[in-house]
């Protein structure tokens, strides 16, 4: 239930700019499962590194962005 009302949370920022006008529940329903069917473990993929130095050396050595995450307590368990 938790992941439903995280997905549905999630749905609606991904609106934030698009009037009630633009998509009906339909659609809105559609991109729910799209989100639900989508690879929660893509995350995993990326190159993380410890380093904050590190990382900078990558971005400008690829010319991608820094993203810096950070949490409090056990990702796995999906309360960060």
């Amino acid at each position: 239930m938790k992941l439903r009302t995280s997905l549905i949370a999630l749905a609606a920022l991904a609106l934030g700019t698009a009037t009630a006008a633009e998509h009906d529940e339909a659609w809105i329903n559609k991109r729910i499962e799209e989100i639900k069917d989508s690879d929660t473990t893509a995350w995993r993929k990326i190159p993380w590194t410890a380093s904050l130095l590190e990382a900078r050396r990558t971005s400008e050595r690829e010319k991608k962005p820094i993203f810096l995450f950070t949490h409090d307590g056990n990702i796995e368990t999906g309360r960060c």
